[in-house]
């Protein structure tokens, strides 16, 4: 019987970063297929934004509905992927 070859775990010699160092202000993520960028982190949270105004066209303002040009997402939203 020939033993199998065990291959080292990159896992463990890999740096794990924190939230913060990964959902850095100013980077780009990709949340729900839509393109924003980072905002705030504070490790448990991800604030992102469209970068879109009140009066642009790309996500128009209504008063009293989810408004998508900010929004605070869970930093393991199974949606949420940095670029």
């Amino acid at each position: 019987m020939v033993a199998a070859r065990q291959r080292p775990s990159s896992k463990a010699t890999e740096p794990q970063l924190t939230p913060e160092e990964i959902y850095y202000p100013g980077r780009a993520v990709r949340w729900m297929g839509r393109y924003y960028r980072v905002q705030w982190c504070n490790g448990e949270s991800v604030g992102i934004t469209a970068g879109q105004g009140p009066h642009q066209s790309y996500y128009q303002y209504l008063p009293d509905v989810y408004e998508l040009n900010n929004q605070v997402i869970p930093v393991g939203h199974v949606f949420l992927q940095a670029l």
